[in-house]
């Protein structure tokens, strides 16, 4: 019997297996997911020049925003079955992919072993940050991810917002609006430490709010499944997504930069903390909106189609796409190529096709696998 067992990735993951988002119209979540690892190659690769900033503004909150909103609640699952199972799903991959890249690093910069695996390399595995100090350029921080594998904080991360949502889901109404406002004061506190602290727990309370958020809003989008070409130029619906995106793009604008792989969630230390929040919700619903109406749209279907295979990808992508850039760097080097757009298409292309090509050899593999176990089990009689 043919099997296809292994399911997808971590962005997958974030959009819960369980609940089947790649059936019917959930399959524009897919698409979404796909859009925002794209933006993450994209970023890496250079960024995209004046509206790369609103773009990625909600990039990562929108993993956290969906991972809620297709959360489904088993009430017999325990605290300790509910994180073993995000453990399985999102560590394993993150210390193995951590290795691996790690090893990589050595071969292809021919770097000293015994400092790597001693050092910051092995050490920042464990810390799972890539770097200790809120990131101000290269001078006098400590680096602990390497330059392969310092993407993949996100998984760590990931997993602890899973755990920190489980507990705010499964709290009474009274003891939840506690807890949230306990989350918020524990975010807030530790944005003032001088170090980052390791599994992004200095940022993990804030996302697992907005993971909160997005289960809270299950409900209330399911409108946007229905939507199409035709109903977004309503007049009442087009001035109210217009509407949305002013706001969107003033919010952005007002609280700047974002990146809390460092723990920058903005300019103003309390008030960025809501504004992310605020830029994560409304910033995910717009690119909801957006691939609803390409996946209900004919002839914009196809483009819904791209997004969703790229979100079934999204943890191979994650975790090769620096390591293809690291390659191509030096390859483009070697042959005195110094055309930046050349460059900087090739990586997009490349690291996102070899995160693809990843990921349908571990499909592959882990199918076979599965497929032994089955076929050397024997049922007790």
């Amino acid at each position: 019997m043919k099997m296809s067992m292994y399911n997808e990735n971590i962005m997958t993951e974030v959009s819960g297996k369980e609940n089947s988002v790649n059936q019917g119209k959930k399959k524009y979540l897919d698409a979404v997911k796909g859009f925002c690892i794209l933006l993450v190659v994209i970023g890496h690769a250079g960024g995209i020049p004046i509206i790369g900033g609103f773009l990625t503004a909600c990039f990562m909150q929108v993993f956290f925003f969906i991972g809620g909103l297709t959360y489904k609640d088993r009430y017999e699952e325990t605290f300790g079955r509910f994180a073993v199972k995000k453990a399985k799903r999102l560590l394993i991959p993150y210390f193995v992919y951590a290795v691996i890249l790690l090893f990589i690093d050595i071969l292809l910069n021919h770097r000293n072993i015994s400092e790597i695996l001693i050092g910051a390399g092995g050490g920042g595995i464990l810390y799972a940050r890539h770097c200790l100090l809120i990131y101000n350029g290269h001078e006098n921080n400590i680096f602990l991810l390497d330059n392969l594998n310092g993407q993949l904080w996100f998984l760590p991360a990931m997993f602890l917002t899973y755990l920190l949502f489980w507990i705010l889901v499964k709290s009474s109404k009274g003891k939840r609006a506690v807890l949230i406002v306990t989350y918020l004061c524990i975010n807030v506190a530790t944005n003032f430490l001088p170090i980052l602290l390791p599994w992004s727990l200095d940022t993990v309370f804030v996302t697992s709010i907005v993971m909160y958020l997005g289960h809270c809003s299950k409900e209330r989008v399911k409108c946007i499944e229905e939507l199409d070409i035709k109903a977004i130029f309503k007049p009442k619906m087009f001035a109210g997504l217009l509407c949305m995106m002013l706001i969107y793009c003033i919010v952005v604008k007002i609280n700047g930069s974002i990146n809390i792989s460092v723990r920058i969630f903005g300019n103003y230390k309390i008030l960025s903390v809501l504004l992310y929040i605020l830029i994560g919700c409304i910033g995910t619903l717009a690119y909801m909106t957006v691939f609803a109406v390409c996946e209900n749209t004919y002839f914009l279907k196809r483009i819904a189609n791209c997004f969703e295979y790229l979100g079934h990808c999204t943890i191979e992508i994650l975790a090769a796409h620096i390591m293809v850039f690291d390659i191509i760097d030096k390859m483009f080097g070697y042959f005195n190529i110094t055309n930046k757009y050349l460059v900087y298409s090739c990586k997009i292309v490349l690291g996102t096709f070899f995160g693809i090509v990843l990921n349908i050899m571990v499909k592959k593999v882990m199918n076979y696998i599965l497929a032994k176990k089955i076929d050397t089990y024997v049922p007790v009689k």
